[in-house]
């Protein structure tokens, strides 16, 4: 594995709040230096797939920078600052089926298939 003198900044601002909860988490995430250049997804297994990536070929997300150098599909966890604080957990949405596949977020949608769906959450 090649290693790059790529740098990820997260800027996160956090705003203490009241018993309810801990705080709001707010920010953005940018990219500093050169973008990687996306990975071209061979399609040529199967005829129909490459065909419809003619004019422009899939490639692989597993760093997008937008053109303001932010990242796209982040996933920004509080590693400490919390101790001795308990939070009750979100209710459940029961979906009736058993999750198949780990989730998948593309352009601010949350996807994952269950046994018999495939589910996409998004802001309306």
């Amino acid at each position: 594995m090649r290693t790059t003198n790529w740098m990820i900044m997260v800027v996160v601002g956090a705003i203490a709040a009241g018993a309810a909860h801990a705080a709001d988490v707010t920010g953005s995430v940018k990219f500093d230096g050169d973008a990687p250049k996306m990975k071209k997804i061979k399609m040529d297994a199967d005829p129909k797939c490459a065909e419809m990536h003619e004019d422009e070929p899939a490639t692989s997300e597993e760093i997008v920078v937008n053109d303001n150098g932010t990242l796209r599909n982040v996933f920004v966890y509080v590693k400490s600052g919390l101790e001795g604080k308990t939070f009750e957990p979100p209710k459940k949405n029961v979906l009736g089926e058993i999750c198949m596949a780990t989730p998948a977020i593309s352009e601010g949608v949350l996807y994952f298939r269950t046994q018999n769906h495939l589910i996409a959450i998004a802001e309306k």
